[in-house]
């Protein structure tokens, strides 16, 4: 906002005041007669009263409707958020319990584990870490999902320093224990991590030998 405000009197003998205004996320900025601040807009209040009362109206309004937003957006996730709980093991998938226990060193960690269900979904189990096992994952479809089962596993025995390991697209897993050994190449170290047995993890590394070949 600029205004050219003459003084009765010669053209030579005249003044002209400048005022400027700039609102922007941060706040407003103003500036009068080469003054900032709280002294510009002391004179913006004496020579322009209605700005100066339309400037704090503008910016109330602004802040409304981001609460407004804000609230919105807040509402909506707690719609979307899925019902989720855990149950005793044996309320897991039965392929998955057949999985873990033919490959696993110490198959009674299936018994200890916890089967996770989520919304209407199956369960799926996840497995404690204990003796060769030293950390676990569970594959998640999106965030808020990965966010929820985090916090039903927080907290349980067998479960240590439950995270969230975002992705790209739907590559979200939920991981509990030690850090993965990112020995991406060595089929071994990562079989011996997660605590599978030397006949699993032979069986599993011919397995990719084969492909390899075959491919």
């Amino acid at each position: 906002m600029k205004s050219e405000t003459p003084v009765p009197g010669k053209e030579e003998d005249r003044h002209y005041s400048y005022a400027s205004i700039s609102i922007s996320g941060f706040g407003f900025r103003a500036r009068a007669d080469g003054r900032a601040g709280w002294a510009a807009w002391r004179i913006i209040r004496r020579e322009h009263p209605v700005v100066a009362w339309v400037v704090p109206a503008q910016i109330g309004v602004l802040v409304l409707l981001l609460a407004v937003f804000l609230l919105s957006l807040c509402a909506g996730m707690g719609t979307s958020l899925p019902s989720a709980y855990t149950l005793p093991s044996a309320e897991a998938a039965e392929e998955d319990r057949d999985y873990y226990r033919a490959r696993l060193e110490d198959p009674s960690l299936v018994d200890a584990g916890v089967a996770v269900r989520v919304g209407d979904c199956s369960s799926y189990l996840a497995v404690p870490v204990g003796g060769l096992r030293r950390g676990g994952f569970l594959p998640v479809v999106d965030i808020v999902t990965g966010l929820t089962v985090r916090g039903l596993l927080t907290g349980l025995p067998g479960f240590p320093d439950v995270r969230l390991s975002w992705g790209s697209k739907a590559d979200h897993v939920v991981r509990w224990g030690e850090r993965v050994p990112y020995q991406e190449e060595d089929d071994e170290v990562q079989g011996r991590f997660y605590g599978y047995s030397s006949e699993a993890i032979a069986g599993f590394v011919a397995q990719q030998r084969d492909r390899k070949l075959t491919c």
